[in-house]
C-alpha cells in the first residue's frame, strides 16, 4: 500500500460508520451491521476540542484506510448529527400510571410489532432513516412528553416485547417524534465490560433511563 500522503490528506470515516473516543480506544460502530468494534492504543494524546480523525495514530490510520474504514471523502449516506450533551435531569423512579386510550395502545402495539421486525434486520441506519424521515419542529411541552412516557410505561405492563432498550426506546422515540418532540435516540458503549446501550432523551432529561446509569456510556450516535 502507497504511504499516506496526497491522495487522502483529509480523510473521513465510510458512511455507514460512526466513532468515539475512549481514553486511547477507538470505538467503531458499524451502523450497517449493528456491530462495534474497539480499537485499542488508537489515539494520541489531544485536548477536548482536537477532532477525533486528527487523534488517530499514523499506524491505526494507515490500517484503517487499506481496511475501508477511512475513506477519501465524505460519501453520500446518513446524516452525521451532533451528539448531545449527556442528561442532567432523569424522571421519578416511580410515576403514576397514565392508562393510554385504545387509539394510543393500538398505536404502541403497531410500533412494537415493527421494532421487532426492525431487529430482524441488523441495520440501525434503517431504523434512523425511517424514525427521522419527517423532522418536527420541537412544539410538545415537557408535561405532556412526561405524560406520553408514563403512557408508555403503563402499557409496557401489559403489551408483549417492550424489555430491552433497543425496542423499548425505538417506541418510545417514535411516539414522541411524531407528536412533535425533537427527542434525541442516543446509542452509547462502554469498555469494561464491554457494552453497548441506547436511551431517549430531551433536552436535559432522560426519558427512559437513569442519570447515573447512561453516564457509564460513551455516546457514539444519535438521531
Amino acid at each position: 500500500m502507497p504511504p499516506f500522503s496526497s491522495t487522502l490528506m483529509q480523510p473521513h470515516f465510510a458512511s455507514h460508520l460512526r466513532a468515539a473516543a475512549i481514553g486511547d480506544h477507538l470505538v467503531i460502530m458499524d451502523l450497517a451491521a449493528n456491530s462495534y468494534v474497539c480499537v485499542a492504543g488508537a489515539l494520541i494524546p489531544a485536548s477536548d476540542d482536537t477532532p477525533l480523525i486528527e487523534r488517530i495514530n499514523e499506524a491505526t490510520r494507515l490500517a484503517l484506510i487499506e481496511d475501508g474504514v477511512l475513506v477519501a471523502k465524505a460519501e453520500d449516506g446518513l446524516e452525521a448529527a451532533d451528539l448531545p450533551a449527556y442528561p442532567t435531569r432523569d424522571l421519578p423512579f416511580e410515576m403514576p400510571p397514565a392508562w393510554p386510550g385504545l387509539a394510543t395502545t393500538v398505536e404502541l402495539l403497531a410500533r412494537i410489532v415493527l421494532a421487532q421486525g426492525a431487529r430482524r434486520f441488523p441495520s440501525p441506519a434503517r431504523w434512523l432513516r425511517r424514525l427521522n424521515s419527517k423532522d418536527r419542529f420541537d412544539v410538545l411541552p415537557e408535561a405532556e412528553i412526561v405524560w406520553r412516557v408514563r403512557q408508555v410505561q403503563s402499557a409496557a405492563l401489559y403489551l408483549p416485547g417492550m424489555s430491552g432498550c433497543l425496542v423499548n426506546s425505538m417506541v418510545l422515540h417514535g411516539l414522541l417524534r411524531s407528536r412533535g418532540a425533537r427527542t434525541r435516540w442516543v446509542f452509547g458503549v462502554r469498555l469494561h465490560p464491554f457494552e453497548a446501550h441506547c436511551w431517549v432523551q430531551w433536552r436535559d432529561l432522560v426519558l427512559n433511563d437513569r442519570v447515573e446509569h447512561v453516564r457509564w456510556f460513551t455516546p457514539v450516535v444519535a438521531a
